[in-house]
């Protein structure tokens, strides 16, 4: 009953994410944003096409990819491009920067404050709309993990 419910929430607050941006609510659109709204894993296009397909047997890439550019004009969605490889998508929800693990390929959220952020760049000729900060390196589980990985044979022979 309980996850019914938070199930209903969720749906209800996803469409009003949707209308408050000006974008009209659809079946597969509302299912979209509870899917960024519920998975901060910043997902690519692909990873959302095939975790929603088993609920929405009609959804298409290109109706993914769509809806996602949809939310990006209307200021619903952010793409984030950190990794070369893929776009990834993320419900908007305050200011942060971003972590590329290049071990595991996750993308992590990094708090920043509002102070640091409208500090990063000031210029009277322009007004800033947007700010991306982006950090690259190893998070702590797979740095943790190679510390406590034995050493390989090669480095045993040293």
């Amino acid at each position: 009953m309980i996850t019914n419910l938070k199930q209903i929430l969720t749906v209800i607050a996803a469409k009003e994410v949707l209308e408050n941006h000006g974008v009209h609510p659809s079946v597969q659109r509302i299912a979209i944003m509870k899917y960024l709204m519920e998975h901060c894993t910043h997902p690519t296009v692909d990873t959302i096409y095939t975790d929603l397909l088993a609920t929405l047997p009609t959804l298409s890439r290109t109706t993914v990819y769509n809806t996602l550019q949809l939310f990006c004009d209307a200021n619903a969605a952010r793409a984030i491009t950190i990794d070369k490889r893929n776009v990834r998508y993320e419900y908007c929800d305050g200011n942060h920067a971003h972590f590329l693990c290049t071990k595991c390929g996750r993308v992590f959220n990094v708090d920043i404050s509002d102070h640091l952020s409208s500090q990063l760049y000031h210029d009277e000729r322009f007004t800033v709309e947007n700010v991306e900060l982006n950090f690259v390196g190893i998070c702590s589980e797979c740095d943790h993990q190679s510390k406590a990985a034995p050493p390989n044979q090669n480095q045993q022979k040293k």
